[in-house]
């Protein structure tokens, strides 16, 4: 619907009214999607339930792969039942906007993830060869934006008991480290 919108908006160039009416259909569409995408995020993947949170991951990481040019490296001891089913969605949103800031802000080439079991804790590292940037300035000063933001994400690890820390600075990439313990 937005994109027939914005088709439509460029042929209408000599109707400002139409014009205006088709601008209104897309900023509405954009909303909508914006809206959709917000709610979308915070449901369980069904993946975590059918196939673990291990598995889970691992196919993240095989989608990422194939849906960008990052190369991706990972190591993942496997981790189902260490986390509180409650918990593991907040587990798998963490990597996923840590993946995802990687392809859409830090121009990186290589990111390597890290899942282990320590047996007491688990602890996940998502480390990019990217831009970098200053995260205190980032997290303190914060616009919104359609994902979940750094501060989001270290509200997120706290909710389920873990510590977020986030290593980055300009022109060194960024590394992001989770620890969660076994509850």
């Amino acid at each position: 619907m937005k994109n027939h919108a914005l088709i439509a908006l460029e042929s209408l160039s000599s109707n400002p009214e139409a014009e205006n009416h088709i601008k209104e259909v897309s900023q509405e569409a954009s909303e909508t999607l914006d809206e959709v995408r917000k709610i979308s995020y915070n449901l369980r993947p069904y993946q975590i339930d059918r196939f673990g949170l291990t598995e889970s991951l691992r196919s993240m990481l095989v989608d990422l792969s194939k849906a960008s040019l990052l190369n991706v490296k990972d190591t993942i001891d496997n981790i189902d039942g260490f986390i509180p089913n409650e918990f593991e969605i907040n587990v798998y949103r963490l990597v996923q906007e840590s993946l995802n800031n990687a392809v859409k802000h830090a121009n990186a080439a290589e990111v390597c993830v890290v899942v282990k079991n320590l047996g007491n804790e688990i602890l996940i590292s998502i480390e990019d060869d990217g831009t970098g940037f200053d995260a205190d300035n980032i997290i303190s000063g914060e616009e919104k934006s359609g994902g979940m933001g750094l501060s989001g994400m270290i509200e997120r690890a706290k909710i389920s008991g873990g510590i977020l820390n986030i290593n980055s600075a300009p022109g060194k990439g960024t590394k992001i480290t989770f620890r969660f313990p076994k509850i």
